[in-house]
């Protein structure tokens, strides 16, 4: 009972689908045909001894072909007709124009519901290879198997060329006992070879004949003997639509949508309408993923010699490139190569190889075969049944390594293939993407396919390598650059590219902001005598620009200890000098001066903490001796020389305390005593002329200096011009930093007055190139300026 009731659901089903053919008998109960996914909801039911005859499921195309076909309809109904799609090689684009075929062909029935004596839509299909060819026929038979599909190639014919059939079969029968061809009829789709096709334009009508133009590898399409056809069929773009003659929708699919010769595929595309790159598919799953490694070799250093180049095509001469690569010593790399990287980690690899020319990629199979691999080479001598039985012996593992030049570019579908050899340089990015693109489709025996690419050592101009897809070619600089980038992931590449434009934008904004800080530096020089930098925190530029380049614009509370020290002391209204490495010092009156110093402290738990101490010093006229409870006193906190008197006034881990806590007391006290001023670093008398008792005085000081540390590339006149261009706060600020440290800042400045002569020299010299800031401060930052 149950069987009877399978059979009667079984039976409805396929009635209701109308199959017409049959595929894939199985023993069962009955010889009805039926799905795979009917089958499975039936075998429990079903006796194991009677014949089924299984329908294969239909195909399910994959969501970004749906969004290609929709793209391609949408921009036709629009009235664009001439559009291009660019899918990576593994994409399906022959899946992609089998399916549109069919929508297209739904859409003209039911905008001409009546028929209206309106003969069926033909579509036709342009491929430039034998391959494409039957690869195309069979694709669409395996969507669309209502098609009549007919082949104009060679000895094929449509029938509108039967009658060319009919004649040859007249002249050989004789000889072959061939019977003639049985009598075609108008077929749906014509897939013809460009160069049979353009020979037999004649027997094609030029209007109201085709509905739409495929092109498949539409980057040849610019060649004379495509242009030949769509001038035929009035199928090229054109802004002239006053013509009553319908115009024929053109869609060109390619893998990579770019001539290395420069000619516009424009003239055929009016518009790229969809666009899925290798990178998406690998993301998405629909292509498996590729590492490379990059072999950098001396020998192909020759590359850069741009007498090998060809000028039409900007590419390489193959007989001058040949003569490069194919070389005992270059074939031995490439041997090697094979034996250490991809033998010992896949035995079993399919491994294709591109050379440049026959003689390269005979010269490398006579090598391998002699070393015990199991190779073969196809070139275009080779005859095609042959060619045939290499291919299938390649797919089913009987031949390890397969060597082309030229041949399995395009229309070419092994997916087994697990390595690619690339011995044929390139400086054409679309003939790269189509040989890494034969091995990255999917096949369940391989996760990812190994790349490797040889190139030369001197980063060749134009050649492009795996890196380059993504971008990133001349990154790749140095040793351990390189072998960063070795056996990285195709899918790891778009990564690397965002890190290093995040690199490069860093550093074009470090550098900008680099070169701002050392105009800010060179104006403190020239302008200031520089005083104020060497009484503020740095030593170096590097110093300065390590303290600069974030501290103007961060929070307080967000700086570093050098940032805070540079900041405030920078930014007080009061005139700080640093008089030691780790010491500031601020002049209130002759008599009383403010110190901060800096110190290390243990914190009790074993290691060290940064402190600061505020310390008020008082000058006495001559020693005196104080009471204990003075508040000057003498105790550990307080110690006494000659003629200063220091007391402790606050201590704090944090600059800003202090700093805060001098212009606090500062505020305060000239509040209670108005009649008491401590000089600003804005005070009127700091811009006056010095004294020449001031400017005397500096001038022996730093000339006993010289004497005694003989500092280089600084003469006494130096010193002289130097201090002439003092103002009265400038001198003011060097002798009180010299009563409390004699030698650390005259060191300072005669490290400002070196880095002033050399950009006085450097402002006179007209030859010597580059900027003026580089040469002072140099490109690595390692001069120092004060």
């Amino acid at each position: 009972m149950t069987f009877t009731k399978n059979i009667k659901k079984i039976t409805n089903l396929i009635t209701s689908r109308n199959h017409t053919t049959l595929f894939n008998q199985k023993r069962y109960n009955c010889s009805i045909p039926i799905t795979n996914q009917e089958l499975n909801s039936t075998t429990d039911t079903l006796s194991p001894n009677k014949t089924v005859i299984v329908l294969p499921i239909q195909p399910t195309l994959r969501e970004y072909q749906k969004d290609c076909i929709n793209a391609c309809l949408d921009h036709i109904s629009r009235g664009i007709y001439n559009i291009g799609v660019s899918v990576a090689t593994g994409g399906g684009k022959t899946v992609i124009f089998s399916n549109l075929i069919k929508n297209y062909k739904n859409l003209l029935s039911l905008s001409n519901p009546q028929n209206n004596n309106v003969p069926p839509p033909v579509f036709l299909i342009l491929v430039h290879r034998r391959e494409l060819v039957y690869q195309t026929y069979n694709t669409i038979k395996k969507f669309q198997p209502d098609l009549e599909v007919q082949i104009e190639m060679g000895k094929e014919h449509t029938y509108l060329t039967q009658d060319l059939l009919k004649s040859v079969n007249n002249t050989v029968k004789r000889k072959r006992k061939k019977k003639e061809h049985p009598l075609m009829v108008r077929p749906d789709v014509i897939i013809a070879s460009v160069q049979t096709l353009s020979r037999r334009l004649d027997h094609y009508p030029s209007h109201n004949f085709l509905s739409m133009i495929i092109i498949d590898e539409a980057h040849h399409s610019v060649a004379n003997t495509y242009l030949n056809i769509l001038t035929h069929f009035d199928a090229l773009p054109s802004d002239d639509n006053s013509s009553n003659v319908k115009k024929i929708p053109v869609i060109g699919f390619s893998a990579t949508m770019e001539r290395q010769d420069k000619k516009a595929l424009g003239q055929i595309m009016q518009e790229i309408v969809y666009d899925r790159g290798i990178f998406q598919m690998i993301d998405d799953g629909w292509l498996c993923d590729a590492k490379f490694s990059l072999v950098k070799t001396k020998i192909l250093n020759d590359l850069n010699d741009n007498s090998i180049l060809n000028k039409d095509t900007n590419d390489f001469v193959l007989h001058k490139l040949s003569g490069i690569m194919n070389t005992p010593e270059m074939n031995q790399i490439i041997l090697q190569t094979y034996l250490t990287k991809v033998v010992p980690k896949n035995p079993s690899a399919s491994t294709l190889l591109f050379g440049v020319d026959i003689e390269h990629v005979e010269t490398l199979n006579e090598l391998f075969l002699n070393n015990g691999i199991k190779s073969a080479c196809v070139t275009s001598k080779t005859k095609q049944f042959y060619r045939d039985k290499i291919v299938t012996d390649f797919k089913n593992g009987r031949i390890d390594v397969l060597m082309n030049c030229g041949i399995f570019t395009e229309g070419t579908d092994m997916p087994n293939i697990d390595c690619i050899l690339l011995c044929r340089p390139t400086r054409s990015r679309s003939l790269l993407v189509q040989m890494i693109g034969r091995g990255l489709r999917l096949h369940k025996n391989k996760k990812v396919c190994h790349i490797i690419d040889f190139v030369g050592t001197s980063n060749e101009v134009g050649l492009v390598s795996i890196p380059t897809l993504a971008g990133i070619g001349n990154h790749i600089n140095t040793t351990s650059e390189e072998e960063d980038m070795n056996d990285l992931l195709l899918s790891e590449l778009p990564k690397l590219k965002e890190k290093i434009n995040s690199d490069d934008r860093s550093k074009t904004l470090i550098t900008k902001h680099e070169e701002d800080l050392k105009r800010q530096f060179r104006e403190h020089i020239e302008k200031n005598n520089g005083l104020d930098v060497v009484f503020a925190t740095f030593d170096s530029f590097k110093a300065y620009y390590d303290v600069s380049q974030n501290s103007e614009q961060k929070p307080i509370d967000q700086l570093n200890n050098w940032e805070k020290e540079y900041v405030l002391i920078k930014h007080s209204k009061y005139p700080w000098i640093k008089f030691a490495d780790k010491g500031w010092a601020l002049s209130l009156s002759p008599q009383y001066h403010f110190r901060i110093y800096k110190e290390k402290k243990n914190d009790g738990n074993g290691s060290q903490e940064t402190i600061y101490v505020l310390k008020l010093y008082v000058e006495f006229p001559r020693p005196v001796s104080a009471k204990k409870d003075d508040i000057y006193s003498e105790s550990d906190n307080n110690k006494w020389n000659n003629k200063m008197k220091a007391k402790i006034i606050k201590s704090s881990s944090k600059f800003e305390d202090l700093v805060g806590y001098t212009e606090y007391y500062l505020e305060k006290y000239q509040s209670h005593n108005p009649q008491t001023l401590v000089s600003t670093r804005y005070s009127n008398w700091r811009k006056n002329t010095p004294t020449a008792k001031q400017l005397n005085y500096l001038k022996i000081k730093a000339k006993r200096f010289y004497t005694k540390h003989q500092p280089d590339n600084i003469l006494e006149d130096d010193i002289e011009e130097y201090f002439n261009r003092f103002n009265r706060g400038e001198c003011s600020d060097l002798l009180f930093a010299l009563s409390i440290a004699p030698v650390y800042p005259l060191d300072k400045t005669f490290k400002v007055i070196q880095n002033r002569k050399k950009l006085s020299q450097l402002s006179r010299s007209s030859t010597s190139g580059g900027s003026l800031i580089e040469k002072v401060l140099g490109k690595t930052n390692s001069i120092n300026l004060i």
